[in-house]
């Protein structure tokens, strides 16, 4: 299984959904990716909240 990379486009966009309210389980069924690499997402991608 190959590792996959993402856009940072693609990144900001679910980032921004999370942060509209989706649930990290929402968007890992809608995208197709792990729960995991949601919250990775988060953490290396600074918040436009902050």
């Amino acid at each position: 299984m190959s590792k996959r990379k993402h856009t940072k486009e693609f990144k900001l966009k679910v980032l921004k959904e999370h942060e509209e309210g989706a649930s990290f389980y929402s968007l890992e069924k809608k995208y197709g990716i792990t729960l995991g690499a949601v919250k990775r997402l988060e953490l290396c991608i600074p918040s436009t909240r902050r």
